[in-house]
């Protein structure tokens, strides 16, 4: 899928419309170039002041296509020449305990159903909120990285946000794209999702979850060195990547894996390239374990759900076993409980996993508020707070990050997974 033409010759796959909206109806999803950064300290001035020079170098670059906004105050919506400037939001919410809010995208304030081709977000952590990360996510209509002076001006965008932002993790790829609300084609997304392997999908709790582990490999991955410490720091990490023989860029903070010339829509029915394996099973002792549900959950039986928690871990580990992706629909099994035939089995950081499976941080303790984490019940994954991650048979057990409040690490620890469940 190497031009414009491949790509658009699964339009009819990708792209949904809905009759009912408007006077005589509005495509409602479709795909477009998203990426997204994850990043510490975002409820400091200087952190804050280089978000700015990344909006604005975004804006320098596309700010034509973008036509409206939130207005953070009261969060209506009004043109972009209504809208007070991002500099206004950063003096109006100038305290650490203050966020920052911004949302502004192409198309018409008054048909928020309908897609968005180009975007512009971000989201700030306070300054007393506890190991969550700020974001920043721009898109960018596909037809853009398709041009050859836009391509290089895209890649010069991500590159000065990293270095500005310094992120703990981002991404960027093919992703879906819709309206500001994504309840209303919650069930589309995962018929999208299915159809395609290469199709990332961002969603706030992202930032909720992320001290536990990152959540999907893109065309474009970047691992922060703090992350890297999850398989034993960066020099390891090179290693693993050089002895794969991936593709990277280096950064002053970390490491960017590049999975081709172009970003892979990657049809489930034809062969997924070595690289997106590759660098999946690379990053898999960074992934979490028990991510929860990508969007609200909605179910009413097979063909009519959304992202529940039992197709977001299924699409997590699309790349571990493709095969079980590609089976849905299939019999929803929700049971969390720990497969109850096999006795405890425990693996040691830098050890290698012979089981595949599903573990856990049983003896998790928060050491910032000073308790154990929560879980509500043992043999559950529900409403259970530790760390868990997937692991394959000659995958290298990953260590603990022990972070400061505010996500840093302060040490790497070795600890006991305990095998929760076999896969």
């Amino acid at each position: 899928m190497k031009t414009l033409k491949d790509m658009e010759s699964y339009k009819d796959e990708f792209e949904y419309f809905d009759e009912s909206l408007g006077d005589k109806g509005l495509t409602v999803l479709s795909v477009h170039l998203e990426a997204c950064f994850l990043f510490w300290d975002g409820h400091t001035k200087e952190v804050r002041q280089q978000l700015k020079a990344c909006i604005e170098h975004y804006m320098d670059l596309f700010g034509d296509n973008i036509e409206w906004g939130f207005d953070p105050k009261g969060w209506t919506q009004k043109p972009i020449d209504k809208l007070p400037s991002f500099q206004q939001t950063l003096d109006n919410n100038a305290h650490v305990d203050d966020s920052i809010e911004w949302f502004v995208a192409s198309g018409s304030h008054k048909e928020l159903d309908e897609v968005f081709d180009y975007k512009l977000s971000c989201l700030t952590a306070r300054g007393w909120e506890i190991q969550e990360p700020s974001r920043l996510i721009f898109r960018i209509h596909r037809n853009e990285f398709y041009d050859p002076v836009n391509n290089q001006k895209i890649i010069k965008l991500f590159d000065d946000c990293i270095s500005r932002l310094k992120p703990y993790y981002a991404t960027m790829g093919w992703s879906p794209a819709y309206g500001y609300d994504n309840d209303r084609v919650g069930i589309d997304i995962l018929d999208q999702a299915h159809c395609f392997f290469g199709i990332n999908i961002y969603d706030v709790w992202d930032i909720v979850t992320l001290k536990h582990g990152i959540r999907s490999i893109d065309w474009w991955t970047y691992i922060s060195h703090e992350l890297a410490d999850r398989v034993g720091g960066i020099n390891t990490f090179k290693t693993q990547i050089k002895k794969q023989k991936i593709t990277y860029r280096d950064y002053s903070n970390g490491t960017l894996l590049i999975a081709g010339d172009i970003p892979q829509l990657l049809p489930v029915d034809e062969e997924i390239p070595d690289s997106y394996l590759k660098i999946n099973a690379l990053t898999r002792p960074m992934r979490n374990g028990n991510y929860g549900s990508i969007g609200n959950g909605y179910d009413e039986g097979i063909g009519y759900q959304s992202f529940n928690t039992y197709f977001t871990d299924l699409w997590m580990r699309r790349f571990d076993n493709p095969r079980l992706w590609r089976k849905l629909p299939q019999p929803i099994d929700n049971r969390t409980l720990r497969q109850p035939l096999f006795e405890p089995i425990t693996l040691m950081s830098a050890q290698v996993c012979e089981i595949n499976g599903r573990y856990r941080y049983e003896e998790e303790y928060d050491h910032v508020r000073g308790n154990p984490v929560y879980f509500e019940e043992p043999y559950s994954r529900s409403n259970d707070y530790r760390q868990y991650v997937v692991l394959l048979k000659g995958d290298v057990a990953p260590y603990f990050i022990k972070m400061d409040r505010h996500g840093h690490t302060e040490e790497k620890v070795a600890i006991a997974w305990t095998l929760f469940e076999k896969l």
